[in-house]
């Protein structure tokens, strides 16, 4: 694989069709796999999803985790612990799905910002130990984890 593109969750087009003339498009553009960008995997289409990839012989390459941050407030990097036991929850269901798609899963905007967590070393201690977490389930489902570079700035 050389090249993939990012698209957003399936459920966000106005109809199936849409999503699938994205897909048309990436492979008639040469691209080789699919990124998505997903809130939740417990709301994701997966055989829908797999068959419309399938279609078009496009792999899945990767899951995208920002939108989670953006749409439903979860973070690695906040204060409140219930958020981010929802979060590390969310990862996990994350390195599910990317082991079930024999795929990798990429996180940045789920660190947090500094807003979210005004002192940088608690903030960094709370990724740290979230992604610590993380790293063992993945290890023990073998999915490969990719974390931006922090934004936790």
């Amino acid at each position: 694989m050389k090249f993939s593109y990012v698209l957003p969750d399936p459920s966000s087009y106005s109809d199936w069709n849409s999503f699938k003339k994205d897909l048309k498009c990436l492979k008639e553009a040469g691209y080789d796999a699919v990124e998505l960008q997903i809130a939740d995997p417990s709301t994701f289409d997966e055989p829908r999803v797999r068959k419309s990839l399938g279609a078009f012989s496009l792999p899945m390459c990767a899951f995208q985790t920002g939108a989670s941050y953006a749409t439903l407030g979860n973070c690695l990097s906040t204060a409140d612990e219930i958020v981010r036991r929802r979060t590390i929850a969310l990862l996990r269901r994350f390195v599910d799905l990317a082991a079930r798609w024999n795929s990798v899963i990429v996180f940045g905007s789920l660190q947090g910002r500094h807003k979210d967590e005004p002192d940088i070393k608690t903030g960094s201690d709370l990724i740290h130990r979230a992604l610590a977490e993380i790293g063992k389930h993945a290890g023990e489902k073998n999915v490969v984890r990719r974390c931006s570079k922090s934004l936790f700035l």
